[in-house]
C-alpha cells in the first residue's frame, strides 16, 4: 500500500458535512457497503455456530431454535449479499472520494492524505491495494460519524435519522462494534457481535 494519513477528528469531520449537504447522501452510500460486509458476517457467523455449535448450551437462540430452511436461507443471503458487493463497494469508494472533495472545493484541512482512486477507476476495478486502503479509510469515516459527530445546523435532522438507521442496524444484526477494516483478519472480520441476551458472554469459543 502506499502511505497516506488520516485526520478523523470531529470537528473537521463535521465542517465537511456542514460545508456541503451532499455529504450526507455520500455517507448514506458509503454505509449501504459497510453494512453489506456487516450482514454477511453475521449470517456467516450464524451458520458457523449452526455447523459447528449447535448443541452447545450457550449458543444464540436463532441457532439452537434454527433448522435447515435456515441454515440454507443463511447460506442464500450470503451468496445473494457477495453478488452485489461489487456494485456497491464501487459506488461507496466514489462517494468517498467525492467527499472528499468537498474539503478542497471548501478549502479545508484533509482528512484523507494519499493516493485516491477516481470513481471512473473505482468502477473498472483497478489498483487493488489502493481499493483496499481508501475503503478502510472510509470505514473508519463511517465510524467516527456513527460515534462522534454533533451538528446545529439544517443538516442535523438528517444526520440524526442516519445515525438513528444506523443504531436499528446494528440491533438487527446483534453488531455492538462494526468493522473500521474491510479485509480484517480477526474474528469475524473485525466485527464484534453481541448475543448476550441468548448466550453467556464468558463462553470465548464461539
Amino acid at each position: 500500500m502506499s502511505d497516506y494519513f488520516l485526520d478523523m477528528d470531529i470537528n473537521l469531520v463535521r465542517q465537511y458535512i456542514t460545508s456541503d449537504l451532499s455529504s450526507l447522501t455520500y455517507i448514506k452510500q458509503m454505509l449501504e457497503y459497510r453494512n453489506l460486509r456487516v450482514e454477511q458476517a453475521y449470517y456467516a457467523k450464524l451458520a458457523y455456530l449452526y455447523d459447528h455449535h449447535k448443541f452447545d448450551r450457550n449458543v444464540p437462540k436463532e441457532v439452537k431454535n434454527a433448522g435447515e430452511w435456515d441454515r440454507s436461507y443463511w447460506n442464500e443471503r450470503i451468496i445473494a449479499l457477495d453478488k452485489g458487493r461489487r456494485d456497491k463497494h464501487n459506488r461507496a469508494l466514489s462517494s468517498f472520494y467525492n467527499f472528499l472533495q468537498i474539503g478542497k472545493v471548501n478549502n479545508l484541512d484533509y482528512i484523507y492524505v494519499g493516493d485516491i482512486l477516481s470513481p471512473q477507476e473505482a468502477f473498472k476495478y483497478e489498483r487493488a491495494e489502493l481499493r483496499s486502503q481508501m475503503t478502510d479509510s472510509m470505514l473508519q469515516l463511517i465510524k467516527s460519524v456513527e460515534d462522534n459527530v454533533q451538528i446545529g445546523n439544517e443538516a442535523n435532522e438528517q444526520l440524526k435519522q442516519i445515525r438513528m438507521d444506523m443504531n436499528s442496524f446494528n440491533r438487527s444484526f446483534s453488531v455492538r462494534k462494526s468493522l473500521t477494516e474491510d479485509e480484517s483478519k480477526e474474528k469475524d472480520g473485525g466485527i464484534e457481535f453481541d448475543f448476550k441476551n441468548f448466550w453467556d458472554e464468558n463462553n470465548t469459543n464461539l
